[in-house]
């Protein structure tokens, strides 16, 4: 039985996917020796970003979740564009630091952080949410460390604690963070006497960070999440006035895969939060911080591989392609959960219409399970074909697996007719050094 998606017609909504392939064929971008690659569309991405800018109020630091896209041209083109950078390790702030990002707009969020981690967020002056109470007290210990390279008073650490408001799970459990047995954060509900106490005793600690998930978070969800915040907010500021200087909402506003909005909308977003939460805007000095990851870029790019081989096999119509868990874990590891639309292009990179065939696209690596989409209903595949994978900008490289040595293919960014490289594919070399 075919997969229950949007029809293919309906898939036609991306216009500048078939037109970006064709130019891709005739500038040698895509060929039959360069079968794969990302493609990003830098006017879609600045489109969406401006979006979100013109939403919330000028004070707010946007961050760019680097999870959701850690590509040194589309990171560099975030960070001139305004954003600061949301790092879940110090690999990635190493990253956010080395691509431009000033390290005043760096917020550091990795729930297991270890001291030299901590240690160098410090000496650089960067935000640091802490996930629970004993990494508070590493924080304070690193304070007081004499060893420090960069003694900095205790009075410049910007630290905010990361609260769990314990509001139920998304659509998604696995992209959801605010369960009540939610590994993330300090749980509100069990203890909010000790948060308290925390803030009290640790000068240092200025911000509430509140994130309830990704991708599936409904209206609902969100907005009860961060009214408990909210609430805790509220009952600081009387115990100890002007403490809190930062509110952290963290990102959690969904992409559309399955159609051509562009996805949860940052107007709705910030309106609901002005009715439901209107003390977070009643000061100018508090900062509203965002990280955001998925919504900004998902919709922005496309993967794009050649059809190498079909075949069928008992009732099955096999499409053997590039498009695996290599590049696309989640689809492939939870398909009822992650189903992106596919167009099929022929070997010029023009739409195919006629033919509609149920087909099963599998991917390169070398495990049965290795199957993108399961009896998808498509214009018939064959070798030289093209398929364009929609909605792949975010959660798709960044997670890529080395499974079986695959190269990490190339991405480019396309604007006005012209491409930029913004990373080379992988080579026989640099896998050589990844395992060296």
């Amino acid at each position: 039985m075919a997969e229950t998606t949007a029809p293919y017609t309906k898939e036609d909504g991306a216009l500048w996917s078939p037109l970006v392939v064709q130019q891709a064929l005739e500038q040698g971008i895509l060929s039959e020796t360069a079968p794969k690659g990302f493609i990003y569309h830098l006017d879609e991405l600045e489109a969406t970003w401006k979006q979100l800018f013109d939403a919330f109020p000028k004070n707010t630091l946007h961050t760019f979740a680097l999870k959701a896209c850690p590509l040194k041209g589309v990171l560099e083109l975030a960070f001139q564009y305004g954003f600061g950078a949301e790092c879940a390790s110090i690999g990635e702030v190493y990253l956010a630091k080395s691509f431009g990002c000033p390290t005043d707009r760096i917020v550091f969020d990795s729930p297991v952080k270890t001291t030299k981690d901590l240690m160098q967020a410090l000496n650089d002056g960067i935000y640091i949410n802490a996930d629970n109470f004993q990494e508070l007290e590493k924080i304070q210990e690193c304070l007081k460390d004499d060893n420090t390279d960069d003694k900095r008073p205790k009075k410049c650490a910007k630290v905010g604690l990361r609260i769990n408001p314990q509001v139920g799970s998304g659509l998604l459990q696995e992209t959801s963070t605010a369960s009540a047995q939610s590994k993330f954060g300090v749980p509100l509900k069990e203890k909010r006497e000790e948060i308290i106490q925390c803030f009290q005793k640790y000068p240092f600690l200025q911000g509430i960070h509140i994130h309830i998930g990704s991708q599936g978070c409904t209206w609902e969800l969100l907005e009860n999440g961060i009214r408990a915040g909210v609430e805790l907010f509220v009952q600081l500021q009387e115990l100890l006035p002007g403490r809190i200087k930062t509110f952290d909402i963290g990102g959690g506003l969904s992409a559309d895969y399955e159609g051509l909005s562009p996805g949860a909308s940052f107007d709705e977003y910030i309106s609901r939060l002005r009715k439901s939460t209107p003390e977070l805007f009643e000061s100018s000095s508090l900062q509203l911080i965002t990280e955001f990851g998925r919504r900004l870029c998902a919709k922005a790019a496309i993967f794009v591989s050649r059809v190498e081989y079909t075949k069928q096999a008992g009732d099955r119509n096999i499409v053997l392609c590039h498009i695996g868990a290599d590049n696309f874990l989640r689809p492939v590891y939870l398909p009822k959960n992650w189903k992106h639309r596919i167009l099929v292009l022929d070997r010029r990179g023009y739409h195919k219409r006629d033919r509609m065939e149920e087909q099963d696209i599998a991917g390169p690596l070398c495990f049965s399970g290795d199957i993108f989409a399961k009896g998808r209903l498509l214009p018939l595949c064959e070798p030289g074909d093209w398929l364009v994978v929609l909605d792949s900008g975010a959660y798709t490289m960044s997670m890529f697996s080395r499974h079986t040595s695959q190269l990490v293919p190339s991405a480019f960014g396309f604007r006005g007719g012209q491409f930029q490289l913004l990373k080379k594919e992988e080579s026989l070399e640099d896998l050589v050094h990844f395992w060296s």
